[in-house]
């Protein structure tokens, strides 16, 4: 009796296949995506982390602080992201840790 589709694929050595050279496929898309999650992750978690905090803030003491920080939210969102993020990288720099501020803010 022939082997079904699953079985088959218990007995793949590559998942993906491999590269010309004999390389796994999947091994080389997980190394080469390992930066982009932390970065993404990094910059997501920052970006929670202020937002939660700033609005506490803004909950807990309401009235002017509240107002301030609103207009603050509103100037930030007048600008589109990237191109905050393109010029938080010209004024920092470069580096991974820059990287993950300018996408979080």
């Amino acid at each position: 009796m022939p082997p079904t589709l699953f079985q088959h694929w218990a007995y793949e050595p590559f998942v993906l296949g491999s590269d010309g050279q004999g390389r796994c496929m999947l091994s080389g898309i997980v190394y080469g995506m390992r930066i982009s999650l932390m970065v993404g992750l990094a910059s997501t978690l920052l970006a929670a982390t202020v937002g939660t905090f700033l609005g506490l803030v803004a909950g807990y003491f309401g009235g002017r602080t509240d107002a301030i920080l609103m207009r603050l939210a509103d100037i930030q969102l007048s600008f589109p992201a990237i191109l905050i993020a393109m010029v938080f990288m010209t004024v920092w720099g470069q580096g991974l840790f820059k990287i993950i501020l300018a996408i979080a803010s």
